[in-house]
């Protein structure tokens, strides 16, 4: 088999794998927030972290030693075959802390995350479940680089997809047939590395398996050289950790556990997107190896640019798709109004109505058609879809700019003032608002909102649709900083 049908090979069934465990992630959050609701949510966002440094040392152990190991038995080094023992050795060393800390401090760790006293409570069952399976965790990743580098990556998707089926399946079974709640979810997540482990260790049982577990004393010069290589993967896993980290204290503080929990819910999603580029990433790593251990340069600068040239076909398909397709998913989950409208600084509500007999809200928004900060009118375009599926009706109204916003409510009650519908406004700036209870006022106000939209451009879905994608590219850009703006 050439180089560029071995690289797809590798690739695809490597993005295949890791796609499965980002579903499962997925379904974990699905399950957790049916049986806790937004609080469990929250807890698994605050535990993230705490995966991702687990994962982070076993990708950093792992993958340098199977890329050691794989160099090696290029060069025909006898001495590639210390390195598997050694990886599964320090692995479980470096488990130990996680493992005291799940067994006497999980209450202390989830509120070093970040959470409140509820949050504890209901979390410290499940943190002290994938806590104490943390080897497990680890040595997955280990052995699944190892078989992976040794020549057999079907194995390792197998493996890998088994095990993400295994947990979706058994989390469902256990948190409700059996009622075990989240301490059901996390025995179903802990117990799933032990199923990928247990598959990919048919390899080892097979006439074409070169890797051989030798009993020796760790080697902490072993790890370092392990170490040496597996860095960006520690590095890759720990910058997710750091960056959930800050947002979810950052969300604590301005939104509380509603905002964690929903960023838990787009955090989750961007797991998948991670998948796929790991995906490129790993699956490429055990060529490169290769072709480096056998001092074929050119082979490993080919493999480079297929790497390369594979992951920004992907990030443009990933794009696009946000862009075009990424509106309907959003508008079909259980989003409010208030967790939409705050991306839009510059909206005015200009009717509001709610139907007692149906429950239907009906909204009208108008916007200013040139903005005082166009980055800002760019941003509210990406979410302006979902409002108008949902049956708001918006208007563009010529300039100038107006900064006011004006609510007014069954006749009677307006609300004038400086503040936006959205948190940074509520808790962060200053702002001054006005409340009146008066029907003649309201009168006024709602004559001149229907003074305003008769001069005003209303906005349809057909006209965002027929936007130029240049635009829309813009405009979501600009959306990736709404929560700044």
């Amino acid at each position: 088999m050439n180089l560029t049908k071995q690289f797809f090979k590798y690739v695809s069934q490597n993005i295949f794998g890791l796609l499965g465990t980002s579903c499962y992630i997925l379904a974990d959050t699905y399950f957790i927030s049916q049986a806790a609701g937004t609080d469990g949510v929250t807890l698994l966002n605050l535990c993230l972290p705490i995966y991702n440094f687990i994962f982070a040392i076993g990708a950093m152990v792992g993958l340098g030693a199977a890329t050691r190991y794989a160099i090696l038995r290029a060069q025909g080094d006898e001495r590639c075959q210390r390195y598997f023992s050694n990886a599964i050795f320090c692995a479980c060393a470096l488990s130990v802390p996680f493992l005291l800390a799940g067994i006497f401090a999980p209450g202390s760790l989830l509120r070093l995350m970040g959470g409140d006293a509820e949050i504890v409570a209901l979390g410290v069952p499940y943190a002290r479940i994938f806590l104490m399976f943390t080897p497990f965790f680890m040595c997955n990743y280990i052995v699944s680089a190892f078989v992976r580098n040794d020549g057999d990556p079907s194995l390792v998707m197998v493996a890998t997809l088994s095990s993400s089926l295994f947990n979706v399946v058994f989390d469902y079974i256990f948190m409700f047939p059996m009622g075990l709640g989240l301490a059901g979810a996390a025995l179903a997540t802990a117990v799933s590395p032990i199923i990928s482990i247990s598959i990919c260790s048919r390899h080892f049982f097979q006439k074409d398996n070169t890797v051989q577990f030798v009993r020796q004393l760790p080697s902490a010069k072993l790890l370092g050289q392990s170490c040496q290589l597996g860095i960006s993967g520690f590095v890759g896993e720990l910058s997710s950790a750091v960056t959930t980290t800050v947002f979810n204290f950052l969300l604590l503080r301005l939104a509380g556990n509603v905002g964690v929990a929903a960023y838990g819910v787009v955090a989750n999603f961007a797991l998948v997107a991670t998948a796929i580029f790991n995906g490129v990433a790993q699956g490429a790593q055990p060529l490169i190896s290769q072709c480096y251990g056998k001092n074929e340069m050119a082979g490993a600068k080919k493999l480079l640019l297929l790497g390369c040239g594979t992951a920004l076909a992907l990030a443009a398909v990933l794009m696009v798709w946000s862009v075009l397709g990424g509106t309907g998913s959003a508008s079909s989950s259980s989003m409010e109004y208030s967790t939409v409208v705050h991306y839009f600084e510059s909206l005015q509500v200009t009717q509001f109505s709610l139907d007692l007999n149906t429950g239907v809200i009906t909204m009208n928004l108008k916007e200013g058609g040139k903005n005082n900060l166009p980055f800002v009118h760019w941003a509210s375009f990406r979410l302006l879809p979902v409002l108008l599926e949902a049956g708001v009706r918006v208007w563009f109204q010529p300039p100038p700019f107006a900064h006011t916003k004006l609510l007014a409510v069954d006749g009677y009650y307006c609300q004038i003032g400086s503040a936006n519908l959205d948190a940074r406004s509520m808790r962060l700036n200053f702002e001054l608002n006005m409340e009146i209870f008066d029907p003649e006022f309201h009168t006024a106000m709602a004559l001149h909102m229907d003074m305003t939209i008769a001069r005003s451009r209303e906005v349809t879905l057909k006209d965002l649709q027929e936007r130029l994608l240049i635009l829309k590219l813009r405009d979501a850009a600009c959306w990736l900083f709404s929560p700044y703006l």
